[in-house]
């Protein structure tokens, strides 16, 4: 991977710097602390802060919420095993988030295998129509 200057990045520093984005307690800090933090100067953090680590940051912070939500959801289920009622609410609520989720994903594949198979169709109808066009033009002649 190269820095926006077009340098070969250094393997340990772009780990270090993703790995310092990803987590949430260095969450909005300035380019000039993260640099300090990382022992580089501002330029270098600049210079890595390509399209490329902003994307392996915005991957690694999903799996570090999705982590973090995975262990709320247990220690609310724990909770609500031992009869806490409000713990018990709330799971039932997260667990109809979950299911509408899945609903809205399931229900946009649909929409989409849709829109495929309408295309799919529409070709299959033109290529008919032009057969059709042909051995019209091949009667009339």
């Amino acid at each position: 991977m190269f820095t926006k200057t077009g340098a070969r990045m250094n393997t340990d520093l772009k780990e270090r710097l993703i790995v310092l984005l990803s987590t949430p307690e260095h969450e909005g800090k300035t380019q000039k602390q993260i640099a300090h933090f990382l022992n580089v100067s501002t330029r270098t953090v600049q210079n890595y802060l390509t399209k490329e680590i902003w994307g392996e940051v915005h991957k690694r912070r999903l799996e570090v919420i999705n982590h973090s939500i995975r262990l709320v959801d247990q220690a609310v289920y724990a909770k609500a095993l031992k009869g806490d009622m409000t713990a018990a609410r709330i799971l039932y609520n997260r667990w109809d988030q979950v299911k509408n989720m899945e609903e809205v994903k399931n229900a946009n594949k649909t929409y989409e295998e849709d829109e495929m198979e309408i295309k799919r169709l529409e070709k299959q109808i033109q290529e008919l129509e032009n057969e059709q066009n042909k051995k019209t033009s091949k009667q009339k002649a």
